[in-house]
């Protein structure tokens, strides 16, 4: 056997072993799920458009999302209808179909693009395989030349709230007669992705093309590139890309309060929602002063604030989109209201069980010379709106001091004078009535020679009455006198 034939045996044999091993790689990678690449066209030259088919069997027990990544390749334009993503029932068997284009004119050779395909936890491998080079054909019909010219300005910024609009021109530049075709839309975050059918007649001037779609309102501000592509009898035929787009940012801050009243206060909920399509980071703030801030509590806690000489309660906040808080502010007085009713029902029992007979005493001290000058004055009021009867007053002076009458207009004298050399001298006046509100005035004066340094105590004077048939009596106030 000659030594050519016995190398190309052996490099035969080494591919035959390298085949076996990527089968039983992706045998075991694909353990419950078929993934086959079939070439539709694989040989290109120019500009034109290489077409792969992908299918995939789902044999998994559930349902399966599988997605397409051709990563970064600056050399080639690569698109797929359905776009990158298929979802598929278990049992299900769908496919995709891949088209690849030289972004520029590049060397004629073979090519090989990786690209990945991802479901639920797995991620398989495969690599289109591509014959670039100048390949003659004899087209037997017009090849479709249609020209894209997106009026959607690049950039363009888009509010998610609203429609996004896309306005494209095409124009067929040959004889061929283009029904059925297909315009699509998409960016490569496949936020964007829309489509819809159309016709073009041959050497049609123009024809503008409006694509609608929408997103999620709160899908947040950032930028994409869009690519619109035409497909015909289920092949690309055409492509404009890198687009650029910004989805803008919005702030919408709602705010409502709903009030509900409960005995002597109420209950304020304060709902707060971020309505806008990025994180705010905020402060809430309520006036309220400080007597009513004395009685309120909140969920959360808050603190204080003050602006423009008011007081405001303050909460901070942090609520990214769809996000919301609760401010819980109650307000009572149930407190105040006890506090005022004890203070009250103490007044009331006050006047319901104090004396109807006032008995009230001032004390006044002068010197004279060696002496020491007490004049006491007694006020005996009836402050009820009965009459009082049969009062006797009586006040103990201290042993050491000897009274002496005061003879004023109005004054009552004492009925009794009686001393005593260890106890004093008891005094004792009587007063046969009062009429309601009638006041009457006892003043006498006490008087001592002996030096006194110190304290004096003089105590109250008491006094007996009638009133409403019951027999009552009462008590002035004492004085300690420093002297």
């Amino acid at each position: 056997m000659k030594r050519g034939m016995q190398k190309r045996l052996v490099f035969s044999a080494i591919l035959a072993v390298v085949a076996l091993l990527m089968l039983a790689e992706e045998a075991f990678a694909q353990e419950n799920t078929t993934i086959t690449l079939k070439p539709i066209e694989n040989e290109i030259k120019g500009l034109e458009f290489a077409e792969f088919e992908l299918e995939i069997v789902n044999a998994e027990p559930q349902a399966q999302v599988f997605n397409l990544d051709f990563g970064i390749n600056p050399l080639w334009s690569i698109i797929s209808t359905p776009a990158y993503r298929l979802q598929l029932k278990s049992g299900d068997t769908g496919s995709f179909k891949i088209f690849a284009k030289a972004r520029s004119l590049i060397p004629y050779q073979y090519y090989t693009i990786p690209f990945t395909v991802s479901y639920g936890e797995q991620t398989v491998q495969r690599a289109l395989s591509i014959k670039y080079g100048d390949i003659t054909k004899d087209p037997k019909e017009y090849k479709p030349t249609v020209l894209i010219r997106p009026e959607t300005p690049s950039p363009a910024e888009f509010d998610p709230r609203e429609k996004i609009v896309f306005s494209v021109r095409l124009s067929n530049l040959n004889m061929l007669n283009i029904s059925d075709l297909t315009v699509l839309l998409f960016s490569e975050s496949r936020l964007i992705q829309a489509q819809m059918e159309t016709a073009l007649a041959p050497l049609a001037s123009q024809k503008r093309i409006v694509l609608e779609t929408e997103i999620d309102p709160h899908t947040k501000p950032q930028r994409d590139k869009a690519t619109i592509a035409l497909k015909y009898k289920d092949a690309i035929i055409a492509t404009y890309e890198n687009i650029e787009i910004e989805i803008k940012g919005y702030e919408d801050i709602a705010i409502s309060e709903d009030t509900s009243s409960k005995f002597l206060g109420k209950k304020q909920e304060i709902l707060i929602e971020n309505n806008g399509n990025y994180p705010i980071n905020r402060v809430y703030k309520k006036e309220m002063g400080i007597f009513r801030r004395i009685f309120t509590k909140a969920d959360p806690g808050y603190y204080i604030i003050r602006e423009n000489g008011k007081s405001f309660l303050a909460w901070d906040y942090s609520l990214s989109p769809k996000e919301n808080k609760v401010i819980l502010v109650t307000t009572s007085y149930v407190s105040l209201f006890v506090v005022f009713a004890v203070a009250f029902l103490a007044l009331l029992l006050y006047f319901i069980l104090r004396s109807p007979l006032q008995c009230k005493k001032n004390i006044d001290v002068s010197k004279r010379g060696d002496s020491t000058v007490i004049k006491v004055k007694l006020s005996i009021k009836n402050r009820s709106s009965s009459e009082i009867t049969n009062i006797t007053i009586k006040e103990i002076i201290p042993p050491l001091m000897l009274v002496s009458r005061e003879s004023q207009l109005g004054v009552i004298q004492p009925s009794k004078i009686i001393k005593h050399k260890t106890k004093g001298t008891l005094l004792e006046w009587s007063i046969d009535r009062l009429e309601p509100f009638e006041e009457r005035l006892i003043i006498y004066k006490a008087t001592t020679k002996i030096s006194i340094i110190g304290e004096i105590i003089i105590k109250s004077a008491l006094a007996k009455f009638s009133y409403k048939g019951r027999e009552k009596s009462t008590k002035s106030n004492s004085y300690v006198l420093d002297i």
